[in-house]
């Protein structure tokens, strides 16, 4: 598994708005990787940190806010894992 922020980086310019950031350092941070759900590579570079050491991140204020605006659809379709871990879930409940 992943943190969480790693879903943010669905929408790169709905993060950087939401954050108040310039957009291209998550463009690169993009570029770095295949899949954004593996930017959780080290302690040190997480999606949180990276998200930390760009701009003021709030975890409890900035993440529902991106994450409403980015819109589960989108987030579905950038995280393939994500995705088959909801459909599991939504077929428990079935």
């Amino acid at each position: 598994m992943y943190e969480f922020e790693a879903l943010l980086f669905s929408d790169a310019e709905k993060m950087a708005n939401e954050l108040n950031t310039n957009q291209k350092w998550i463009n690169k941070t993009l570029s770095e990787f295949n899949n954004i759900e593996t930017i959780n590579n080290s302690k040190e570079t997480a999606p949180s940190k990276r998200i930390a050491n760009e701009c003021c991140y709030i975890k409890t204020t900035h993440a529902p806010k991106i994450l409403q605006e980015i819109g589960l659809p989108k987030i579905r379709e950038k995280c393939q894992g994500f995705n088959a871990w909801l459909t599991q879930l939504e077929k428990l409940g079935e």
